[in-house]
């Protein structure tokens, strides 16, 4: 079977939730079917490679899966200038590039394929138009958007307004016209229903997931290696990572307080990934920046962390640690969506309280080994990647 995925956003290699998780969900469908993902946009860090990838557009990824990356002009416009300009925003117009300039892979594969994904719901309209009557079309709702952009874009100023309206807009109309929704949670599925009246039938919980063979837990010899290689050896590591998402700012400004509070001079704050492009180190938080492999600070980490205040779907990053082993703290937004076995998978906690939590585990290695192996048996059974495209297989079945 030929499965289309489009996504608003260049996938490969996957850096953040989103990527990963159509990332993984596709690699693993490709064992069944040929996946061919076309993916529109810049990522920060790539403008280096733009006539590189305008040359070279299509990736394969392995024999039954391939990504195609469309740039063009509005892309460079999008991803670089209006994200600079608008706070938080999404990537709203995303469709009206297809929809304007049509893109010859695009329409080729519309017409060839058997199912067509859409990653969020910035691109589902125009494609909903152009394709097959008759060609079953998912939405793959990743996060809640009518609760997401509510949090955290400003409705103070009349284009805010606008600009909210506009996505709600586009939403509400993927949700009624898509053939199946794919949410992250039971959670979000309830707002479904009740928020937007989407019919229960027609949504199914794919959750999100984690390579379970990548993430693994570390021996204290090992860790210790790790640390040394950082030039963090002696240190108790503490560690948070994210991209430049709008609630993990949030979250990093909170552990930046907590570095501040913090007394135990052994304690070192780790924060991994984008987000820390955002900041400067402190004498006891340091900011990695982007890298592309964040194995490393895993493996170095003696617990992870998620203060999290706001949020949609579920935090990937939570699976992350739990597969690593790590003695995992996290206040209820930040397990959101997750069934979390308090006290046993995971410690859940007000922000305030995550100090006494840290210095509870550092001295309390029973506790800290149970949370370790608890959280790690846990992902293996519930979120490990391959038992969820099993699901989704299956539901991609029904449709045809």
């Amino acid at each position: 079977m030929d499965l289309l995925t489009i996504s608003p956003n260049g996938i490969y290699p996957p850096y953040d939730g989103g990527a990963l998780r159509v990332f993984n969900l596709c690699k693993e469908l490709s064992k069944k079917h040929n996946i061919f993902l076309f993916s529109q946009g810049l990522r920060q860090h790539e403008l280096k490679k733009l006539w590189q990838l305008k040359k070279q557009p299509e990736l394969r990824i392995n024999g039954h899966f391939t990504e195609y990356r469309y740039i063009n002009f509005t892309s460079i416009i999008n991803h670089q200038i209006l994200r600079k300009a608008v706070k938080n925003i999404p990537d709203l117009f995303a469709g009206k590039a297809l929809e304007y300039f049509r893109p010859k892979a695009l329409i080729e594969h519309l017409s060839n394929c058997s199912v067509i994904q859409v990653e969020m719901p910035w691109q589902f309209d125009v494609v909903s138009k152009i394709k097959p009557e008759h060609t079953p079309i998912i939405l793959d709702q990743h996060d809640l958007q009518f609760e997401l952009l509510c949090q955290n874009m400003c409705w103070d100023s009349y284009f805010g307004r606008k600009l909210i309206n506009y996505a709600l807009n586009i939403e509400q109309n993927a949700l009624e016209n898509a053939d199946a929704v794919f949410v992250t949670s039971y959670e979000n599925k309830e707002k479904l229903i009740k928020t937007k009246k989407c019919p229960n039938s027609k949504i199914h919980i794919i959750p999100n997931g984690v390579d379970i063979d990548s993430y693994t837990p570390t021996s204290n010899s090992d860790r210790t290696k790790y640390k040394k290689a950082l030039g963090i050896h002696g240190k108790y590591v503490v560690l948070f990572t994210g991209s430049k998402h709008p609630p993990n700012i949030q979250a990093v400004n909170e552990i930046i307080k907590m570095a501040k509070n913090c007394k135990n001079k052994d304690i070192l704050f780790l924060v991994g990934g984008s987000i820390g492009d955002l900041y400067t180190n402190q004498d006891n938080l340091q900011f990695t920046g982007y890298t592309e492999d964040i194995s490393t600070l895993f493996k170095s980490a003696d617990i992870a962390i998620n203060p999290m205040k706001s949020g949609s779907g579920t935090n990937l990053k939570m699976l992350e640690y739990l597969a690593a082993g790590l003695p995992t703290i996290t206040t209820k937004i930040g397990g959101r969506g997750l069934e979390i076995i308090e006290n046993q998978t995971a410690i859940i906690s007000e922000i305030d309280g995550f100090l006494d939590y840290i210095e509870l585990i550092k001295s309390d290695r029973q506790l800290a080994d149970n949370l370790c192996r608890h959280g790690r048996e846990w992902v293996e059974e519930n979120y490990d990647w391959r038992k969820i495209a099993e699901k989704q297989n299956k539901i991609i079945q029904s449709l045809i």
